[in-house]
């Protein structure tokens, strides 16, 4: 079986979502307030959006939808953290799936390194926006 990254998180959106929904309503105070449906629609759209920067090899196209949801995110009073946490539940739920799947060992390695990668230049992108935000520069 020859995997890839996005094929994963496409064939199992619903499934992810609906895991790190309920993670994130459970361990993250903003996402708490928010309406249920508003969340699971912002988790479906960020993993929607990862998955389209992994097919299109293009991290310019996570890059910017990050940076959109960080500054909607900083006006409506999420923390840093917040954001940086709902990144550790997908990272954390998608090595489950990709665990799960019947890849190879050698092909797991990759995957997880693939979403290792991707994971770490989301918190950076994350904390580089609020940092420019709170100076005032962006």
């Amino acid at each position: 079986m020859n995997a890839t990254l996005d094929q994963l998180i496409r064939e199992n959106l619903e499934g992810l979502a609906d895991h790190i929904t309920k993670d994130a309503v459970r361990l993250i105070p903003s996402y708490r307030e928010a309406p249920l449906r508003i969340t699971t629609e912002r988790v479906e759209n960020w993993l929607r959006m990862l998955a389209a920067s992994l097919h299109e090899n293009d991290p310019q196209v996570l890059e910017r939808y990050i940076v959109t949801i960080a500054h909607e995110r900083y006006t409506q009073g999420y923390q840093v953290t917040e954001l940086h946490n709902i990144v550790q539940l997908t990272e954390q739920h998608l090595r489950e799936y990709i665990d799960q799947s019947a890849v190879a060992p050698l092909e797991r390695n990759a995957l997880i390194a693939l979403c290792e990668a991707a994971m770490d230049a989301a918190r950076m992108v994350i904390s580089v926006t609020y940092v420019l935000i709170t100076a005032g520069k962006a």
